[in-house]
């Protein structure tokens, strides 16, 4: 952290600027405005700094731990596989934040750091998942977002998207498609014994005839009302540009 001359000229200038904190942190670059209250309070009741800048740093904010259980966390954190709450459990203490804080100040280059990947979840490749979700409705969510770098919720998320929009009959194409996928192998057909039954059978053929039919149209209206709409979308787009 910073030498006992550093704080030293901070809190001079504190003094010499009627204590604006802002003009001095201003000039310095350094340090936080608690940090130099904490140091001109200490130079105001003992007469002057400490060296121990460390402990100083860190019991501003913990003083209920003294320097060998500070310590000892620490080296706990670094040598048992740089857990925190395994730290934590071990040792009975310290808070999350107090622990990271401590890691902060002795050991700042062990402090993890959460790196993002860019350039993943862009919206091209959010359309191409989506694509390949209504193209293989045989393949898994979880192996169609790994493959295009993202999330299986990222997926679902962007497919209810443009469910939104309009992209609704897809989804009756892919739940068609893992029906069939899924079909089992029929039995063998009844051969009717008597009349009755081969007219009752030629009935329920019949009805299941019109069914899938209904079903057929169901699906290219919703289709067609689907690319109508988004038609128009697009021309209330170009219209307005």
């Amino acid at each position: 952290m910073y030498s006992k001359e550093e704080r030293q000229k901070a809190v001079d200038l504190y003094i010499k600027y009627g204590k604006k904190a802002a003009t001095v942190i201003r000039e310095l670059g350094y340090p936080d405005r608690k940090s130099l209250a904490n140091w001109y309070k200490e130079y105001e009741e003992q007469g002057g700094l400490h060296e121990g800048q460390r402990r100083q740093a860190w019991h501003s904010f913990s003083p209920d731990y003294d320097d060998s259980q500070v310590r000892a966390a620490v080296d706990h954190y670094l040598t048992h596989g740089r857990s925190y709450s395994y730290t934590m459990r071990s040792l009975g203490y310290p808070c999350l934040n107090t622990l990271k804080g401590w890691i902060r100040l002795l050991a700042p280059d062990a402090v993890k750091v959460r790196v993002h990947r860019k350039g993943t979840c862009t919206e091209k490749g959010k359309d191409a998942a989506v694509s390949a979700y209504y193209a293989c409705p045989e393949k898994p969510v979880e192996e169609i977002a790994k493959e295009h770098g993202m999330t299986r919720s990222t997926v679902y998320k962007h497919k209810h998207k443009l469910e939104g929009m309009g992209y609704n009959a897809p989804e009756m194409d892919r739940r068609r498609k893992r029906k069939q996928a899924k079909a089992v192998e029929q039995p063998p057909a009844y051969e009717p014994q008597t009349e009755k039954e081969a007219e009752l059978m030629a009935e329920l053929e019949d009805a299941r005839k019109r069914l899938e039919e209904k079903d057929r149209q169901l699906y290219e209206m919703t289709l067609r009302n689907a690319i109508l709409e988004k038609l128009a979308e697009l021309k209330k787009a170009r219209a307005s540009t």
